[in-house]
C-alpha cells in the first residue's frame, strides 16, 4: 500500500504481503522478512550474531517506507531500541548519526550503503532475506515458466535444474 494505488491490484497475477493484513478483497500469499547476522557497516567483513545485542540498549536508524516494522523486529530479538526514524531513501549525514558514542548503532543494509564512508565504529547493518512458504517458490516458478519465451530456462533457488 505505501508504494502503488490499490487499483493496481486489479492487473495484478499475485498479491504477495509481508506485515499487517489489510483487506483488498484478493487471494493472497504471505512472506517474512527474518533478521540476519549483523554486519559491521565499514567493511561489512565483520559478522556479529543479533541476539549478541540481546538486552541491550543500541540506536536503531531506519530510513525505509515503514521503519516501525525494522524497530519492533529488533525488539522482538530482545533488544531495547532507541529509534530514530528518517524518511524514505533519506541521504544520511555525519552528523545524522552523532548520537551513537553512547551505544551501538544498527541499521538497515539500505541505510547501510549510504553510511559506509562515515558510520561510526559501532555501527552494524542487518540484513534481512525475503521468506515464503516453498508452495508459493514452487506456483512463481509455474507462473515464470508458462510466460518465458522459448528456448530460455528458470532454475529454482533450491538448486534443482529445470527445462
Amino acid at each position: 500500500p505505501l508504494r502503488e494505488p490499490v487499483r493496481r491490484l486489479a492487473t495484478a497475477d499475485a498479491v504477495v504481503i509481508q506485515g499487517e493484513e489489510f483487506d483488498i478483497r484478493r487471494p493472497v500469499r504471505r512472506m517474512s522478512l527474518p533478521l540476519g547476522d549483523t554486519l559491521d557497516v565499514a567493511t561489512a567483513r565483520q559478522r556479529r550474531p543479533l541476539a549478541a545485542f540481546g538486552g541491550q540498549t543500541v540506536h536503531a536508524i531506519a530510513g525505509i517506507g515503514h521503519p516501525q516494522r525494522f524497530f519492533n523486529a529488533l525488539r522482538e530479538a530482545g533488544l531495547r531500541v532507541v529509534e530514530h526514524a528518517f524518511p524514505d531513501h533519506y541521504d544520511y549525514r555525519p552528523q545524522d548519526l552523532a548520537f551513537a558514542a553512547d551505544a551501538p548503532l544498527l541499521m538497515t543494509e539500505k541505510d547501510a550503503v549510504k553510511c559506509v564512508g562515515f558510520a561510526p565504529a559501532n555501527a552494524w547493518f542487518v540484513p534481512v532475506s525475503a521468506r515464503v512458504a516453498p508452495a508459493i517458490d514452487d506456483e512463481l516458478l509455474t507462473w515464470i515458466r508458462q510466460r518465458r519465451p522459448a528456448g530460455t530456462a528458470v532454475s529454482p533457488r533450491r538448486g534443482k535444474k529445470s527445462g
